[in-house]
């Protein structure tokens, strides 16, 4: 169950200073879902490097990826161009 969840629209191509999500917990568990039919997204743990390419078809396995056990709380996103609505889900 989650214990967390928020919803970014992504439109940066790179990543920014500040991250995208913070999660107010350390989590066990992060998803990171692709929602809708956009570009792909990116997503890192860092703002450094990309940990994940999110791609944008909702039929495929790689349009979510999940992180157990993960100690960070920080999530930065971004994408190629255009727009994409992302979906981050923590469980403490």
């Amino acid at each position: 169950m989650a214990n967390f969840s928020a919803m970014v629209t992504v439109s940066v191509t790179s990543y920014n200073m500040a991250p995208d999500v913070v999660i107010p917990f350390v989590p066990k568990r992060i998803r990171v879902m692709n929602m809708d039919g956009g570009d792909v997204a990116y997503a890192s743990l860092d703002g450094r490097e990309d940990a994940v390419a999110v791609l944008n078809d909702v039929k495929s396995p790689s349009s979510s990826h999940e992180w157990m056990w993960q100690i960070s709380q920080k999530v930065w996103l971004r994408t190629d161009g255009g727009a994409v609505l992302v979906q981050i889900v923590a469980e403490a």
